[in-house]
């Protein structure tokens, strides 16, 4: 039976029959931790925007749309034009 000591240390225990560990070169280690990572960001991206830019598209976007400013219609409420004036929407008071 295995006592409490050797079940909190089962994981640091190497298995028999497993190879020795060997370095990692530096070259080697950039590869896999940064290389690999932005080879498959990039191929993302590409898979994203190919069809864009097969339909001639530029890769930009659309027209700048700015929410929330000014309006170009005719049915806008007038704004108010002076101190008495009624016209610009909600006008409570306390």
């Amino acid at each position: 039976m295995l006592s409490p000591v050797n079940i909190l240390t089962l994981p640091l225990v190497v298995p028999q029959g497993w190879a020795p560990l060997e370095p990692v070169d530096g070259l080697r280690a950039l590869l896999v931790f940064i290389g690999y990572p932005a080879l498959l960001f990039a191929t993302v991206v590409l898979l994203v925007l190919l069809p864009r830019l097969v339909r001639g598209g530029s890769a930009a976007g659309t027209d700048s749309e700015w929410f929330g400013g000014p309006r170009k219609s005719g049915d806008e409420l007038a704004a108010p034009d002076g101190e008495g004036s009624k016209a610009g929407g909600a006008g409570a008071r306390w």
